[in-house]
């Protein structure tokens, strides 16, 4: 019967009776507070889908390690070294005095602060500019997440601060229309909050939040001195809402004894440690119509970190990667495309009741001050830092220019809407692939009991090893010195720094050439220490340039242990006696490594040493190839050629392969000059069998008879065999002359006469 009620309606009646319920419950999902409730929910996947993902070594990793320690007595700024506003410091360790300390604990305030910001974010294009400018908003942070990750999700100062500054655009942007002095003490709440976690971004907040005050105050048509005042009262109750913020915390490091430490690391020390030391170039537009792609050290200071990381893109096409390239430096300019184009909106809304639209100049002003942050250092990390403003100005330009176009058609209007559309179509496109990357490549989580974070399997592989040894060579509690930033192997594995200084770059440890550090490890008697093969790409100076006594103490102290992956690492164990202090000179200063049309040759910057390279090309089982670097140099007295001479580590390699090292020895001096060997030695050659490689032998070789004449070295590098090495390894199988210098003995002290 029913089945013939059925047909004769043609379903009608079912679907009246069952589907229309049901799609008016769903329809609650499309309008608030349901659709809030779904794109919260979708907003929260998101972000801890990114959350929950990467380790970074080096920042997150010493303020990790500093908060825990802040646990167990010791004081920023007095105890530990610190140039940044003590925000995240002191809510990660209020956080780790709750749970337990973990990276992934940590990741939880960081996916907080990410879910705030595209609230705050979206609020305020709503009020701007209605539901279209607040949506597009937060679809534009999320794609721009994929890009700027890691940065946005780790428990970093710099989302912090701005998550405030844009909350105090917020509270101004309510108080635009509210006039009620709380909002404007709630402002500055906001303001003092975005100083506590990062100082100059709170300050340049401010800055804009002063202007945007006196928009608001000026927009209406009424005198101007009236303005004025009512501006100076609303600044009087902003200020004391930044000292309800500032207060406490000066109070605080005043009863902890930090104060002067703290004034000096937060004012002193950002304008001598930072002016015209360590900034980087903001990326020229003129690299968009470069036909080449960028160089290796480019990409990764102007590259988003999935772009450099994702699984596929060696195997890209070039036309590709060179266009994402161009991607990146049209990000750079966006940002003040847009901001220029919200103060012309701005100025340009002007009619018989007001001189111009204070709202959205007001949000400008905050969002161009705050953009001003990306100086000194403008590597695309730092443009990410500050992006978030300029996306929200973006969002309300758009909305507003395709509304004026709707009631206004004209060409260009089109065109630019048609042009922005097709923009954040290519970098969504492009974001979609690499969050899928990054969900499908980082999978292995870390097992180290403050770990707990999700990572490529060969990183996994990679820090469980080191973590491993790093227990293996130390005593719970035992200091373990890691340079120039690997504090997060210290927070992984339970082991503290020996020193203040947790971080050793020139900002950190220029000032007294390491001598800090040096002492502490000392003290500690630290017994391990864990160096990078190579200083930081983007650091101008070195560490042997800028902290010459912390890099003489490793070199006489410590030994090498092994080398781990492929020129990843050293550890280095301490000697049982340290060589003797000594003058050095550096052999390789002046070596013909220019005149070779192949780059076979090259002399290389380290951490602790330089080094010589001998490229091989993977030639056929029993070719012989041979590479010559002759280097130049007048011997003085009593002078010792040391040097340890090893290989880059390959993945495979013929059975009866021969590696042999040659040093020649020739005479200038001579007529005609003459030549002798110095140094003929097989190198024992192998395969990497897991992680680490053992170093290269050492030898040192006696000068003496060539003493007071001018020589040519001729380092000789002989290779019968093929090798394979590791698909992520560019530089191929090599021979490496590491430290090669002369070690001066000094005279022995004249006998006193009696």
């Amino acid at each position: 019967m029913r089945g013939r009620q059925w047909i004769a309606t043609g379903g009608r009646a079912s679907y009246t009776a069952r589907v229309l319920p049901v799609a008016r419950r769903l329809r609650f999902l499309l309008r608030p507070p349901g659709s809030i409730l779904v794109a919260g929910a979708f907003v929260l996947a998101f972000g801890f889908s990114l959350c929950r993902r990467a380790i970074v070594m080096s920042d997150e990793g010493y303020l990790l390690l500093q908060a825990a320690d802040m646990l167990d007595g010791k004081v920023l700024y007095r105890d530990l070294d610190a140039f940044v506003a003590p925000g995240v410091w002191l809510l990660l360790a209020g956080w780790f005095s709750l749970v337990e300390p973990s990276v992934i604990a940590s990741r939880m305030l960081a996916l907080g602060c990410f879910v705030a910001t595209i609230a705050v974010v979206h609020r305020c294009a709503l009020r701007l500019a209605g539901r279209g400018a607040a949506a597009g908003a937060v679809a534009a942070l999320m794609v721009f997440a994929v890009w700027a990750f890691p940065a946005w999700t780790f428990s970093f100062y710099s989302p912090y601060a701005v998550l405030f500054g844009l909350l105090a655009l917020e509270r101004l942007l309510a108080w635009r229309i509210s006039q009620r002095r709380r909002d404007l003490i709630l402002c500055g709440v906001s303001l003092g909050l975005a100083m506590a976690f990062k100082q100059n971004y709170g300050a340049l907040a401010s800055v804009g939040v002063f202007f945007g005050v006196l928009a608001c105050r000026g927009e209406a048509r009424a005198p101007v001195a009236p303005a004025l005042r009512a501006a100076f009262a609303d600044g009087i109750a902003i200020a004391a809402g930044v000292a309800v913020v500032g207060l406490p915390l000066l109070a605080y490091f005043v009863a902890v004894g930090a104060f002067g430490a703290a004034f000096e690391s937060l004012v002193l020390h950002p304008f001598g440690g930072f002016l015209g030391r360590h900034d980087i170039a903001y990326l020229p537009l003129s690299e968009l119509v470069q036909k080449r792609a960028m160089a290796g050290l480019g990409r990764l200071t102007y590259g988003a970190w999935a772009f450099t990381h994702t699984a596929l893109r060696f195997d890209w096409p070039q036309p590709l990667v060179r266009g994402i390239e161009q991607l990146h430096v049209i990000l750079f300019w966006l940002p003040p495309a847009f901001l220029a184009a919200g103060a012309a909106l701005a100025l340009a809304a002007r009619d018989e009741r007001r001189r111009f639209d204070a709202g959205l100049l007001a949000a400008t002003c905050v969002a161009g001050c705050v953009f001003l942050g990306v100086f000194p250092r403008a590597d695309f990390n730092h443009l990410m830092n500050v992006l978030q403003p300029p996306i929200l100005i973006a969002a309300v330009v758009s909305a507003r220019a395709v509304a004026r176009a709707r009631r206004r058609p004209r060409g260009v209007f089109t065109a630019l809407t048609a042009g922005a559309a097709a923009a954040l179509a290519l970098y969504a496109a492009i974001g979609v692939y690499w969050y899928a990357d990054l969900l499908t490549t980082l999978t292995a989580e870390l097992p180290q009991k403050r770990g707990g974070v999700l990572v490529s399997p060969i990183q996994q592989q990679l820090l469980d090893f080191e973590i491993s040894r790093i227990h293996q060579a130390t005593r719970p509690g035992e200091a373990v010195l890691t340079l120039p930033a690997g504090a997060m192997l210290n927070f992984l594995a339970e082991r503290p720094m020996p020193s203040r200084y947790y971080n050793h770059y020139a900002v950190h440890i220029a000032h007294d050439r390491g001598a800090g550090v040096v002492a502490g490890a000392r003290a500690a008697d630290v017994a391990l220490v864990i160096a990078d093969y190579d200083d930081f790409f983007s650091e101008r100076s070195k560490l042997r340039e800028y902290a010459p006594l912390l890099v003489d103490y490793v070199r006489r102290e410590f030994a090498i242990d092994f080398l781990l992956g492929i020129d990843e690492q050293i550890f280095l164990r301490r000697r049982a006696a340290p060589l003797p202090a000594s003058e050095m000179l550096d052999v390789l200063a002046d070596c013909d490594t220019r005149s070779d049309p192949l780059g076979r040759r090259s002399v290389r910057d380290h951490l602790l040493f330089r080094s010589l390279h001998h490229e091989f090309e993977n030639g056929a089982p029993g070719e012989i190839q041979r590479v010559v670097t002759r280097c130049r140099l007048r011997v003085p007295e009593a002078a010792t050629l040391a040097l340890q001479v090893g290989y880059r580590q390959p993945t495979r390699i013929d059975r009866d392969a021969e590696l042999i090292a040659e040093i020649v020895v020739i005479d200038l001096a001579a007529k005609p000059p003459r030549a002798g060997i110095l140094l003929h030695a097989p190198i024992s050659v192998g395969p990497a069998l897991g992680w680490s490689s053992p170093p290269g032998p050492e030898f040192r070789l006696d000068l003496s008879r060539w003493a007071g004449r001018e020589v040519v070295l001729a380092f000789r590098s002989s290779f019968r065999g093929s090798a394979a090495m590791n698909d992520l390894d560019f530089s191929g199988f090599a021979m490496s002359w590491q430290d090669a210098r002369l070690d001066l003995v000094p005279a022995p002290p004249a006998a006193t006469p009696r």
